[in-house]
């Protein structure tokens, strides 16, 4: 499956699996943005893979439990990306 230049939700992206998926995913290319419980790790990771991928990949913080933080996080996923 080619999903160079798709975008992904990734729950849980601050640590383990789902910044592992974040990071294999963005390697194949894809536009990830992680929703993520710890805003401060956003930060953290958002430089690191978008260091390791040479390019910017949309990583805003979001809670899993607030609406509000996820609706923002899909509306930016749904902006110029497939």
């Amino acid at each position: 499956m080619d999903i160079k230049g798709k975008t992904a939700i990734i729950t849980g992206a601050a640590s383990g699996i789902g910044l592992a998926t974040a990071r294999e995913f963005i390697k194949h290319g894809i536009e990830a943005v992680a929703l993520v419980d710890r805003s401060p790790a956003v930060a953290e990771h958002a430089a690191t893979l978008n260091a390791e991928a040479g390019r910017s990949v949309a990583l805003p913080p979001c809670s899993a439990k607030r609406r509000a933080t996820c609706a923002a996080a899909i509306a930016i996923t749904s902006t110029g990306s497939g």
